[in-house]
């Protein structure tokens, strides 16, 4: 294992703002995402919380160095509310994180250059009103405890604070865990002084 493993900034508590310009109202939503499954979610979330808006506008950034990107810009003019939006994810260096900023129209129009400045705040504010924190990823790892003492996996996961991704589909079976990388060692000692647990750690870390 290498232990020279990157850390990330990213949201830990997720923020909102609003903003209004002659009349629009602006809405800005933050989230933490690691799949492109969970950004169309969100967007779903956004929708079904805020019906009847005229547009949907988001960026998002997802993979360690953000290599995994996109924005939309939803029927607005090109590059004029996506883009802004991603400038502000770039300015605060965040990654695994989702931008969604949300327009009902005033009957007044702002412009190109109104635009981007009113999705481009809107953001700002709300990755402002965001907490954010420099994190690690953590390592997934396969687990099973070969007498079907399933509850000896749940003892471990609460004892060293491990997410329980997957549990087995039967008893005896592999349950799919994040640890800390940094616990990496301190796993391997302990189980192996239990041995009736076979585990595996997985090349790919969990973003």
């Amino acid at each position: 294992m290498n232990p020279e493993i990157p850390k990330y900034r990213t949201v830990k508590e997720t923020g909102t703002s609003f903003l209004k310009e002659m009349n629009s109202r602006f809405y800005g939503d933050v989230f933490f995402v690691k799949s492109t499954d969970q950004v169309s979610e969100y967007l779903e979330k956004v929708k079904s919380e805020k019906p009847g808006a005229t547009h949907y506008c988001y960026a998002f950034r997802i993979g360690i160095n953000g290599e995994n990107y996109r924005y939309s810009d939803d029927g607005e003019p090109g590059n004029s509310a996506g883009a802004p939006i991603y400038r502000q994810l770039l300015s605060f260096d965040v990654v695994m994180t989702l931008v969604v900023v949300t327009r009902f129209y005033g009957g007044k129009k702002l412009g190109v250059p109104g635009l981007i400045k009113a999705y481009g705040e809107t953001a700002r504010l709300a990755l402002e009103n965001s907490v954010i924190e420099l994190t690690q990823p953590k390592l997934k790892i396969s687990i099973r405890e070969i007498t079907a003492k399933d509850y000896m996996i749940y003892e471990l996961a609460n004892r060293f604070h491990a997410e329980i991704s997957e549990a087995a589909v039967k008893p005896g079976g592999y349950f799919k865990m994040e640890i800390e990388y940094s616990q990496y060692e301190l796993w391997q000692a302990i189980l192996k002084e239990l041995p009736n647990f076979e585990w595996v750690a997985e090349s790919d870390l969990s973003l």
